[in-house]
């Protein structure tokens, strides 16, 4: 009767072990899934915290308000305030934009554009931004917008 008992336990251990590696819709396992090649799942792509893509910007719930509201939806770390960084300057600190790495702009700027051309948008850090644009950076964070070359 032991053995019987015994048996018994081991089966419905198996079974549960069986259906515990596959994933929550009843398909193959997890890792199978993973490497049957082609392209990720949009849950699995990693998404670089400090670009928004085109593909980004076309969502249509995005591409109908201004870049201001626009960017504030989908990063709104891009506006965190970071203080005084050492200089006195007015603004200093202050977010500001940049169109193709042109000249910088106050922020604002961005109430009264939208999404249209724009293939890319990236944030900058302080650093890298005085890097990039030197002391007109005024030790601030930096959005650059990248619009499309045939505009």
């Amino acid at each position: 009767m032991t053995t019987r008992t015994c048996v018994a336990a081991l089966l419905v251990l198996a079974a549960s072990c069986a259906s515990g590696s596959k994933n929550p819709t009843g398909g193959a396992p997890a890792s199978a899934a993973s490497s049957t090649g082609g392209e990720p799942s949009p849950s699995r792509t990693q998404r670089n915290s400090n670009v928004i893509t085109e593909s980004e910007l076309q969502n249509p719930a995005i591409i109908s308000r201004d870049l201001m509201s626009a960017l504030r939806t989908l990063r709104p770390n891009f506006f965190a305030y970071r203080g005084p960084t050492g200089t006195s300057e007015p603004g200093a600190g202050e977010v500001l934009v940049s169109n193709d790495f042109g000249p910088l702009q106050s922020v604002q700027t961005l109430k009264g554009m939208n999404a249209m051309g724009i293939v890319e948008i990236r944030y900058l850090k302080s650093d890298e931004a005085a890097l990039r644009f030197g002391l007109n950076a005024n030790g601030a964070p930096v959005i650059v917008l990248l619009h499309s070359k045939n505009q």
